[in-house]
């Protein structure tokens, strides 16, 4: 007895089935990547655009007052002292691995030695730092820095170097 081969089933076939999975999960593993490179991308540019924020306060602070200040000491590497309207100094602390202002605007102004406020966000370790004149007298200033900031992707390196002139007439 012969039966009709021709049949009535409508469908696809387990071989069709198992293709279509695979070629669903090579799309998944793909798409996945891409959309964690992407994130990775977007983190590590974050990274960079919070760490430039708060340096470029950091620097725009310390600039503008190395502009208008009447006299500027450097004690040593880590400490810039400026008398001016109002004193300030600035240091790096070797402890927190921070960058620290403190403000005196009385009439005397001294530069003050104590009340140290940190300027760099938490997340920024600043691992090396360095004031130094440029020339006999500092009316130059060079500000020289390397760290990183941390976010929950890793840790982003930067470096930084600039010199800012004073406006100290003489």
């Amino acid at each position: 007895m012969l039966r009709n081969t021709k049949s009535s089933q409508k469908g696809f076939t387990l071989v069709e089935l198992l293709i279509a999975a695979g070629i669903l999960s090579i799309l998944s593993i793909v798409s996945v990547r891409l959309l964690w490179d992407t994130l990775s991308i977007r983190s590590t540019q974050y990274a960079i655009e919070y760490s430039s924020d708060d340096f470029r306060k950091a620097i725009s602070t310390m600039t503008l007052a190395i502009q208008s200040a009447t006299t500027i000491t450097i004690p040593d590497s880590a400490t810039l002292e400026i008398s001016g309207e109002p004193c300030r100094t600035f240091k790096y602390n070797t402890t927190s691995k921070s960058l620290e202002q403190a403000l005196d605007d009385s009439p005397t102004c001294e530069p003050p030695t104590s009340g140290f406020t940190q300027m760099t966000q938490n997340e920024i370790e600043i691992t090396t730092f360095d004031f130094s004149p440029i020339g006999e007298r500092p009316e130059i200033v060079k500000i020289d820095m390397e760290g990183s900031f941390s976010d929950s992707i890793g840790t982003h390196p930067f470096s930084f170097y600039t010199t800012v002139a004073s406006r100290i007439t003489l």
